[in-house]
């Protein structure tokens, strides 16, 4: 099995355009990448579709 490879570095921007409840502190951008199932970003449940973008380079 491959070693797995971080998907962040310390050049990584994250946004995110909704939190659930509006709790930032429990399930914002900060815990997207934490690797916590506890503190997992989580959005609001709305209509539409989920985006995750990498910029490259």
């Amino acid at each position: 099995m491959a070693t797995p490879v971080p998907l962040v570095c310390s050049q990584t921007v994250s946004r995110v355009s909704s939190v659930l409840n509006r709790d930032v502190k429990q399930f914002g951008k900060k815990n997207l990448f934490d690797e916590q199932d506890e503190t997992c970003w989580n959005s609001d449940q709305v209509a539409g579709r989920v985006s995750l973008w990498r910029r490259l380079g």
